[in-house]
């Protein structure tokens, strides 16, 4: 049985990822791929999250994907989502110990 849909699972996977690289920006292809997940899917996904104002991102050759809150700020727009059950705190299969570390802070607010 699912706990969260595919799109939540690739949204959380994305934002991680993106937590993990606070400085840098990251293009679809990077982040699909270091997630794991189909790149045409995670493109809507970061869509979505780009219109939620969660990410930003910026065409060009030096553009790319980036978070678009601050870390320290992050409780602000977590109470604004919809809340995590308690039993989806198991990293997913292909995360790593780093991601669900980077996660734990998320997922504990």
């Amino acid at each position: 049985m699912k706990v969260i849909s595919d799109t939540a699972e690739y949204a959380l996977r994305a934002v991680v990822w993106l937590v993990q690289t606070p400085d840098e920006s990251q293009t679809t292809r990077q982040i699909a791929e270091g997630t794991r997940t189909p790149l045409d899917y995670q493109s809507k996904v970061l869509q979505s999250l780009a219109k939620s104002g969660i990410t930003k991102s910026q065409r060009g050759t030096r553009g790319g994907i980036r978070l678009n809150v601050s870390l320290t700020d992050s409780a602000s727009w977590m109470s604004s989502t919809p809340s995590i059950p308690s039993n989806a705190s198991t990293p997913a299969p292909s995360a790593s110990r780093s991601t669900a570390a980077a996660c734990a802070p998320c997922i504990a607010a």
